[in-house]
C-alpha cells in the first residue's frame, strides 16, 4: 500500500541519467531502463527560499508557490516550476518557512528520489 497521494507524475523522455518532461531535465539514479513516466514522492522534495549550495541534491528548480493547502500527512504546497509539483512538509515548517502563495522559492530533490516506470 503507498502511504504517500500518487503526485508529481511526469511523462517524457528518458535517457541515461536524465528524464526529459519537455519542460524539466531531471537527473536520476537509475539505471539504463526503457521508461516514458517519473515521478518523485512529494515527502522527498525539499523546499527552500535559497538554492541549496554545496550538497548531494542533484534537482533543484526555481519555482512559484501556487497553493497552500491541509493534508493528511501535513502541509501540501504547489509549486511551479514550469511543471506542477506538489510537496508535504510540516506545519512548524510552513510557520518557520513563512510561506505564502506567490512566494518564490526552490524545489529540490535527490536523484536516488525519483522513480521511473
Amino acid at each position: 500500500m503507498i502511504d504517500t497521494p500518487l503526485l508529481n507524475v511526469f511523462h517524457g523522455h528518458y535517457q541515461m541519467p536524465v528524464f526529459d518532461t519537455g519542460k524539466l531535465k531531471v537527473t536520476t539514479s537509475m539505471e539504463d531502463i526503457d521508461a516514458n513516466v517519473m515521478a518523485v514522492d512529494p515527502c522527498d522534495i525539499i523546499i527552500s527560499k535559497i538554492a541549496p549550495n554545496q550538497s548531494s541534491i542533484r534537482n533543484t528548480y526555481p519555482g512559484k508557490l501556487t497553493q497552500v493547502t491541509a493534508d493528511s500527512q501535513g502541509v501540501r504546497l504547489s509549486i511551479d516550476c514550469g511543471e506542477r509539483f506538489d510537496a508535504i512538509i510540516t506545519e512548524q515548517s510552513l510557520r518557520e518557512l513563512a510561506l505564502q502563495p506567490g512566494d518564490r522559492l526552490f524545489v529540490s530533490f535527490k536523484a536516488s528520489a525519483v522513480r521511473l516506470f
